[in-house]
């Protein structure tokens, strides 16, 4: 077998030391590659001195032998700073593979994270969907009706001095939306068409509105109201007055109430 001298001494190669320590142990070339995970070839090589084993196999045969990396190398006191830099490259390798594999954790936790957002913002589209196309349309529906309930009154009539009178109204819409407008519209045969402009009390639902009137008998006159959703306007007649004194008087209802 091939030797090298050191200082004089004659040592033993590095592939000399695995083959002795290989038969110490009863081990055939092709017994130790199985347990190195190698062939057999592989090892024939390394007792050859023609190849010299990876870190990690070096580390193997250490464990496998019994021996440190000191003793399998054959290293002098000169050896012991060697053999501690290839324990430190070890443990440093060790710090990388549990670095690599915390940063794996940290993407896998980040993915989870984007994941659940796509989610949540995939459930709020659909829910806007559905809330959108369930919600009321921007407009009053002309199919339906447009009133609940409505009531007028005629007070301070006189005929005597001039007819005169003041027209109360109040309107419950069986309708209603943001900015919408009601304006009762008065018609009379030969008059010109008076509009009145409702109001609404802060926070309720009721239309109401009065005109003062005179001159002009409440005879044959229609009350109408028309609805303004800010896209369309929709009319409905409400009654015509058949007959007028300040203490009574007459109509037809010209709609027909939902109660």
């Amino acid at each position: 077998m091939l030797e090298r001298k050191r200082k004089g001494v004659v040592c033993m190669t590095l592939g000399q030391r695995i083959q002795d320590l290989r038969r110490a142990a009863g081990l055939s070339q092709e017994g130790l590659g199985e347990k190195l995970g190698v062939s057999r070839q592989a090892v024939s090589k390394w007792e050859a001195d023609g190849a010299v084993p990876e870190l990690d196999k070096l580390i193997a045969l250490g464990k496998l032998f019994g021996v440190s990396l000191n003793e399998l190398l054959h290293l002098d006191s000169a050896g012991d700073e060697v053999e501690e830099r290839i324990d430190e490259t070890a443990v440093r390798l060790a710090r990388r593979r549990r670095r690599v594999k915390n940063v794996g954790h940290i993407l896998t936790v980040i993915l989870a994270l984007a994941f659940t957002a796509a989610l949540a913002v995939l459930w709020l589209r659909m829910d806007a969907l559905e809330r959108s196309a369930n919600a009321p349309p921007p407009w009053l529906d002309s199919g339906s009706p447009l009133i609940s309930s409505f009531d007028f009154d005629f007070v301070d009539g006189k005929i005597f001095t001039g007819i005169q009178f003041t027209l109360r109204l109040s309107l419950l819409p069986a309708q209603s939306m943001e900015g919408m407008t009601v304006t009762f519209q008065v018609t009379q045969r030969g008059q010109e068409t008076v509009l009145i402009p409702a109001g609404r009390a802060e926070g309720g639902t009721e239309y109401s509105a009065s005109q003062h009137f005179r001159d002009s008998s409440p005879d044959g006159m229609t009350i109408s109201a028309i609805f303004d959703d800010g896209t369309r306007q929709y009319t409905q007649a409400l009654v015509r007055i058949n007959s007028w004194t300040p203490d009574s008087w007459t109509w037809e209802s010209l709609w027909k109430s939902q109660d």
